[in-house]
């Protein structure tokens, strides 16, 4: 498993990014500290305050919180684009994507 470049206007892709990043949060932290040393300081204290602000419950809330909405709102994203998609019938999958918020 490996992290993908997200697109800017795909939102499966950013969907795929924060699952990713879900399930290897404690190897993505791993290679974090494992960074070479041969970094400048400044660099070494960018990974610092990168690996504190990982640590915290607001990140690892905010990755599934972001990881849920994402969720739906690519799954509503993909039902809207299709083809054969009707008004009458994009109305009716709003009101039930709008329920599952």
């Amino acid at each position: 498993m490996r992290f993908k470049r997200a697109g800017d206007t795909r939102w499966r892709s950013h969907y795929h990014s924060i699952v990713n990043l879900v399930l290897l949060y404690f190897s993505v932290i791993i290679a974090i500290e494992n960074i070479d040393d041969t970094l400048s300081a400044e660099r070494r204290g960018e990974v610092v305050l990168i690996l504190d602000k990982m640590r915290t419950f607001e990140f690892a809330f905010s990755i599934h919180l972001i990881r849920k909405i994402l969720e739906i709102t690519s799954e509503l994203s993909w039902a809207l684009q299709r083809k054969d998609q009707d008004i009458v019938n994009a109305m009716d999958l709003l009101k039930i994507y709008k329920h599952r918020f």
